[in-house]
């Protein structure tokens, strides 16, 4: 009986209301200096009670009720919830407490914790429901997205996440931006903005813009964008723009502008344009441009342009344009303006499609050159034109209609000509009958 009595005296010294006594004055002291009511998560407040409460279970539940008043069950009962609620749900999504110690006045200075506001240096381990930090943040992690509205200065953490950011931002994961990004921008696996970037961003698997970057953007696998891009773009695998693209992009396998490209775009495999061309392009197989090139263009394989070709053309089987072409075009098989020609006979005349189309300058190939209308040098096994005014030299010099210059090759036909044929067999359609065939030489002035 003396026992239980001790007991029963140890359970009603009330060590929890001394505890809520203590947090009571607390809080009288922060109104009388008119500061606002300290904010306490869950397992703040519940920590300090766990050790009484742990002494409670032990030597004080299983005695009748009468121990407690019920003013006491009832508080002991609201504690243990709140420890398990700490303990299975940590911290929550909503309602962020924003405790901090600050080592500075008028929100200036130094913060430990997580200040809403914050102007200097802040200490935090993990960032939430913050609205603007300007100066050097430094945290551990971040619980939702975004989790800073705005950070101006140094950030650095294991992930980042803003909605607009200007300055630095290093996060050993990632860096994610909602809205634009300007600065020097890095992450571990990736850097990703759904609005500009603007400056230097570098992710080791990736870097991604859902609009326009201007700087730098480098990805170990990946530099996408959605908007344009002026300056550098680099991605192991390919350089991505869903826009125009100005400065140097190059891929891995691919450079891909979806619009217009100006400056030098290099893929391992390809390098493609949906709009014009003006620069120079490489692609390990072909070089792709739906509109206009001026400058060069040099593809593996292929090296074509949909619309007017102002430059030089390499392709390793074939250079092709779509209606004009002025400069050098090279091509291992072939040289074409237009559609291309029928090969499997190179008796025949240039397609229809192909009559529209014509080149100036020098055009050689290994096996044909078919252009509608040809001003300057073409060469190769056989070439074939409508209107030729200059050079052709090589196995068969086909003009179906008028020829003014000179045609070398074994072969040498043409409707109308003012100039010279040398070849083992010449054909004039427009000659005299006895004229109109002759070995080694024929001409018409």
């Amino acid at each position: 009986r003396e026992y239980g009595e001790r007991q029963r005296a140890f359970c009603a010294a009330n060590p929890l209301r001394a505890a809520r006594r203590r947090q009571s004055r607390a809080s009288d002291r922060r109104t009388a200096a008119g500061l606002p009511p300290r904010l306490v998560h869950p397992m703040n407040r519940s920590l300090p009670l766990a050790a009484p409460l742990l002494l409670l279970t032990a030597g004080c539940i299983n005695f009748p009720d009468k121990a407690f008043t019920e003013e006491e069950l009832q508080e002991v009962e609201e504690i243990a919830e709140d420890i398990e609620r700490a303990a299975t749900s940590g911290p929550s999504s909503e309602g962020a407490s924003h405790w901090h110690l600050p080592l500075g006045v008028g929100g200036r200075g130094i913060a430990i914790g997580n200040p809403e506001r914050w102007s200097g240096l802040r200490l935090n381990i993990a960032d939430h429901d913050v609205d603007w930090i300007e100066g050097v943040n430094l945290s551990l992690w971040t619980w939702k997205t975004p989790s800073v509205e705005r950070m101006d200065g140094l950030h650095v953490g294991f992930q980042n996440k803003v909605v607009e950011g200007r300055g630095a931002s290093i996060g050993l994961v990632g860096t994610v931006g909602e809205g634009s990004l300007h600065g020097l921008q890095a992450g571990g696996l990736g850097v990703v903005s759904g609005g500009e970037l603007r400056g230097a961003s570098i992710g080791g698997l990736g870097v991604v813009a859902g609009g326009d970057v201007r700087g730098l953007q480098g990805g170990g696998r990946a530099a996408v964008n959605g908007g344009s891009q002026r300056g550098i773009q680099l991605g192991g695998l390919a350089g991505v723009n869903g826009g125009n693209s100005s400065g140097l992009s190059a891929g891995g396998l691919a450079s891909v502008v979806a619009g217009d490209r100006t400056g030098v775009h290099l893929g391992g495999l390809a390098a493609v344009a949906g709009g014009d061309q003006d620069g120079f392009s490489i692609g390990g197989l072909a070089s792709v441009t739906s509109g206009d090139v001026k400058g060069a263009s040099i593809g593996g394989l292929a090296a074509v342009a949909g619309g007017n070709f102002d430059g030089l053309a390499v392709g390793g089987l074939a250079a092709s344009f779509g209606d004009r072409f002025d400069g050098v075009g090279i091509s291992g098989l072939a040289v074409s303006g237009g559609a291309t020609g029928n090969l499997a006979n190179p008796f025949d005349r240039p397609r229809t499609a192909d009559l529209d189309s014509r080149a100036s300058g020098l055009l050689l190939a290994g096996l044909d050159v078919q252009v509608g209308s040809i001003t300057g040098i073409t060469g190769a096994l056989v070439n074939r034109t409508n209107v030729l005014d200059g050079l052709s030299f090589g196995g068969f010099n086909l003009v179906t209609r008028r020829q003014r210059g000179l045609s070398i090759g074994l072969f040498n036909r043409t409707d109308s000509l003012d100039g010279l044929q040398i070849g083992l067999l010449n054909h004039v359609a427009s000659n005299p009958p006895w004229a109109r065939w002759l070995p080694i030489l024929n001409a018409n002035f």
